[in-house]
């Protein structure tokens, strides 16, 4: 991870150039929104990154008790739940969008939500399939 956070501000420089040559050249501005919010991402991940660099090398002693305190067994298995719940709330969630979109005759955007919930159980089971051989 370190080698690629030397290379975000390049990238983000590249988006920036790549963004304002789509949109001097008149491509959908929606086009140009979505690479205007990859590189505010990029961005926000980098200094993320290096605001957590500069405190683990401020005081390396509390990084090593709060590393062991996240591979604790408790610890994980309560974030396991706690990923779990909020895949089962998405998942109602977006049913209830598929039913609320067809309702109002928006074909196109339920066709999209169930394609996305495919997706989802298709990655649910294969995820599964591979964990059960693995353990």
């Amino acid at each position: 991870m370190k080698k690629f956070m030397k290379w975000i501000p390049l990238l983000v420089l590249l988006l920036v150039l790549v963004a304002v040559t789509l949109g001097l050249l008149g491509i959908s501005p929606a086009f140009v929104g979505g690479f205007g919010t990859l590189i505010g991402a990029l961005i926000g991940l980098w200094i993320a990154n290096t605001v957590t660099e500069r405190k683990k090398r401020r005081d390396p002693n509390r990084f090593k008790q709060q590393e062991i305190l996240e591979k604790d067994e408790r610890h994980v298995h309560i974030r396991e739940k706690a990923g779990n719940v909020a895949g089962a709330v998405t998942v109602i969630s977006l049913l209830v969008a598929v039913i609320f979109f067809t309702a109002l005759h928006h074909d196109l955007v339920s066709l999209v939500i169930l394609i996305v919930l495919v997706i989802y159980f298709a990655a649910f089971f294969a995820a599964q399939a591979y964990f059960n051989r693995k353990m």
